[in-house]
């Protein structure tokens, strides 16, 4: 009977023995079953989090470096890092290293080391490597055949605002900040492929993306579909040396860059398949496997929210290509009143109706402007029963601040991925050095969920980046979305009527 131990540092001579006379039971050798694959070498920061999918290493490690942190042969997973037990992800490598208070169930490995405080199935199990080349898959994942040669179309820079493609060849794309583009249905090869911050690439059906070069993504940048669909619709194919993701990117595809070093910024959700040569990750990613193996958890949805888009079409030489604005309808998350109807995200009865809205009561409500920045104090009743379902470890937290004349005064989000449990049923997000674009300058939130279903809300913001109208009704709006789910699960607490003074500032009660 296997038991869960906790280890101390190193391996023991007894340990080793153990190792040597345990089951040879062989990991899975199918490459579909991985969400993570490194074909020489992984390397996952601290936080991170594997939801469903084996994280994997193809080649063996060899030479006086061998199981040392990124070096060939090796998956290391830094402190705090946790595979998921109930949908069977495990890490399976020649060396693999669990740093401390690491969590994870079954380990294939040859060779293993765990620090103070790490859980695992134990022993873990050794497996034989296929041929003289001793590599985990008898044949490793390769990109489909695509040529490079010549583009009709030069290099492209697109600006903010919405874009449509087509499929076919172009050359090297460069996006903006803040640019939605929209893909077509079908293939499409690129030279290079740069998006800046807060961009999107949605695919309105199955695609394909063929990069002849390298992929760079900056922060908060969106890959995936515009409706609901498997990651396995869209394949990122990158024949070049260099993948970088940015800070808080959510990817919806498999990305295939047996080249490349795979870089992963901090708080990131990916879903797919992500193999590259080498893989390495900053803290608090989270990944989920979706192929269409049956080892692989199942996908309701993978919305990712942006804003609608136009038809445009590509320049024969370096330019910028038009838009026209579209009708479109509200996007809930993006913190835009998509659909021009004077109400933005959550209070738009699109992403909160009747049913999911309760009434908020303000304890304490304060706002003291000063320049383009304000002081902001809350403290309110989110509700007393019905919202006890809301969850900040799985559902962006949005604040809204909306002005009865001028419209939205300010919308901040919090991702799910920042918040910490202090306590059961109390939910914490920090940022004094104001590192989470998103938050707008927000100090410090508090959810509390009482176990008699009263939900309560704290927010301080020394410098948060709004200030309000003189003499004004201002309305506050604090909301909970799970990008993966669709708005039916959106839950809004809104409090009215709350009224400034001749210099802008808030004092309620």
């Amino acid at each position: 009977m296997r038991i869960v131990l906790a280890l101390g540092l190193g391996v023991t001579a007894v340990f080793a023995t153990l190792l040597a006379l345990a089951q040879q039971a062989p990991p899975s050798r199918n490459v579909d079953d991985y969400v993570l694959v490194g074909l020489a070498r992984v390397s996952l920061g601290s936080g991170v989090h594997v939801l469903s999918g084996n994280v994997g290493v193809n080649a063996a490690g060899s030479g006086p470096r061998q199981g040392l942190p990124g070096n060939r042969g090796t998956l290391f997973v830094s402190h705090d890092g946790t595979f998921d037990l109930t949908n069977g992800a495990a890490p399976v490598a020649d060396t693999v290293r669990l740093s401390n208070h690491v969590t994870v169930g079954d380990v294939y490995a040859n060779n293993f080391s765990a620090a103070q405080g790490a859980s695992f199935h134990f022993p873990p199990f050794h497996f034989a490597l296929f041929g003289s080349g001793r590599t985990l898959f008898a044949a490793p994942p390769e990109l489909p055949p695509f040529t490079c040669a010549g583009s009709p179309f030069g290099a492209f820079v697109l600006p903010s605002g919405p874009t449509s493609l087509r499929p076919g060849a172009y050359g090297s794309l460069f996006a903006k900040s803040d640019v939605d583009i929209e893909l077509a249905p079908g293939t499409y090869r690129f030279e290079n492929i740069k998006l800046g911050t807060r961009s999107t690439l949605l695919a309105a059906g199955p695609v394909t993306v063929n990069v002849c070069g390298d992929l760079r993504l900056s922060n908060a940048v969106r890959i995936g579909f515009k409706n609901e669909r498997s990651a396995k619709d869209f394949a990122l194919n990158v024949a070049g040396q260099r993948v970088a993701f940015g800070r808080d990117d959510e990817v919806t595809a498999i990305v295939r860059a047996p080249n490349a070093h795979l870089r992963l910024g901090a708080l990131q959700r990916l879903r797919g398949q992500f193999v590259a040569d080498a893989v390495s990750s900053g803290p608090r990613v989270e990944v989920t496997c979706d192929t269409g193996s049956k080892h692989c958890s199942p996908v309701t949805t993978t919305t990712i929210p942006r804003s609608s888009t136009t038809t445009t079409t590509p320049a024969t030489s370096t330019t910028t290509l038009p838009g026209v604005t579209a009708q479109v309808a509200e996007i809930c998350g993006n913190c835009l009143d998509d659909d021009r109807d004077g109400l933005t995200d959550f209070e738009d009865p699109a992403c909160c109706s009747d049913r999911q809205l309760f009434p908020m009561t303000v304890d304490t409500g304060r706002i003291r402007p000063h320049g383009s920045r304000s002081l902001l104090r809350l403290k309110s009743l989110l509700a007393a029963a019905g919202l006890s379902d809301v969850n900040p470890l799985r559902q962006d937290v949005f604040l809204q601040i909306r002005a009865e004349r001028g419209g939205e005064v300010f919308c901040a989000k919090v991702p799910a991925s920042r918040f910490i449990v202090k306590r059961p049923g109390v939910f914490s997000f920090r940022d004094r050095q104001h590192r989470v674009g998103s938050a707008r300058g927000i100090d410090r939130l508090t959810v509390r969920i009482a176990n008699n279903g009263i939900v309560r809300f704290r927010a301080l913001a020394r410098n948060a980046a709004f200030t309000s109208p003189r003499n004004g009704q201002l309305s506050v709006t604090v909301s909970f979305r799970n990008p993966l789910e669709a708005e039916g699960g959106n839950r809004c607490s809104t409090a009215q009527s709350l009224r400034t003074n001749r210099r802008g500032a808030l004092r309620a009660p």
